[in-house]
């Protein structure tokens, strides 16, 4: 991107400011979002300390600004920054179940948000009570008719908002699958979003590191995962730049794919030293805190 480009929407965002509406807002998003893939790391560092707002207003705008789900609600949204910054952050799952339940709507605050996400989270998602169960048949059924006998118990069961899972039933298990579910919604996101950084890298690149797609970034250990990127960037400081809301997805995966407390409990330490280190951060930290690794 030329540096009189640059300038240019430097003066035009520093007097401008992000927006006074939901449209305004998301639009200045896009702009950052465009800035940021067509400067290189350093001259956006230079950028967004010249526009003068915020590091954190900053941060949440660039986030609005690579949430395309926002795209086909846009007259819905709400006029705040902080609060389509919150739509933002719901998973994909979530987003949709915000639309549906109208809690997507002009009005929403960020508490609101907030409040509905921590419900739906406990009673969504979370396991509340666990009933045992003991099954048994007078003779046996055969694998069809036990498939069709399962199938309506889970269906009678969701009617009521309950699960059934077959097995030990134990809640530890339910949990464990819970976490399970978490690590491959994580995957998924984080996947995408490195399909764009791999298809973008230096063909030697792939060659130092065994990376072949974003799936395979995504997947891989930590120190790998973190080299591609500072090494795509060109240094620790652009990769945290670029990269930092999906170290903390990264980390925030790793959490839940992990078996071991000790592990766990050494991944929430990272996401915490990264919010010591990175106050930029802070509120992907909490956010990935609490979204993820409860």
């Amino acid at each position: 991107m030329k540096p009189t480009e640059l300038k240019q929407a430097e003066i035009d965002l520093a007097s401008s400011g992000y927006g006074e509406d939901a449209a305004s807002v998301v639009a200045t998003g896009r702009k950052l979002a465009e800035i940021q893939d067509k400067a290189s790391p350093s001259d956006f560092r230079i950028f967004r300390d010249q526009v003068g707002w915020h590091p954190k207003v900053f941060s949440k705008v660039l986030t609005i600004g690579r949430d395309k789900r926002l795209d086909g609600h846009i007259k819905d949204l709400p006029d705040s920054y902080s609060a389509i910054y919150a739509f933002s952050l719901l998973t994909d799952p979530e987003f949709t179940a915000a639309v549906k339940e109208g809690i997507l709507n002009s009005t929403a605050s960020v508490r609101f948000i907030s409040d509905w996400t921590k419900t739906h989270r406990l009673h969504g998602n979370a396991v509340v009570d666990e009933i045992s169960i003991v099954l048994t048949t007078k003779k046996s059924l055969g694998e069809e008719k036990t498939e069709e006998l399962i199938n309506a118990l889970k269906t009678s069961a969701a009617s009521f908002g309950a699960s059934i899972r077959i097995g030990s039933g134990t809640k530890s298990e339910v949990i464990a699958g819970e976490r399970e579910g978490t690590a491959d919604t994580l995957l998924a996101e984080l996947s995408k979003r490195m399909d764009v950084v791999t298809k973008s890298a230096n063909p030697q690149l792939l060659e130092q590191f065994p990376v072949a797609s974003g799936a395979d970034l995504a997947q891989a250990e930590m120190r790998v995962f973190t080299g591609f990127l500072v090494k795509s960037t060109g240094s620790s400081s652009a990769m945290w730049e670029r990269h930092g809301i999906d170290y903390c997805k990264k980390v925030s995966m790793e959490f839940n794919r992990t078996d071991s407390k000790a592990q766990r409990f050494n991944y929430k330490k990272r996401l915490l030293e990264v919010k010591e280190k990175h106050p930029e951060l802070g509120t992907t930290v909490d956010d990935c805190l609490e979204k993820y690794c409860r």
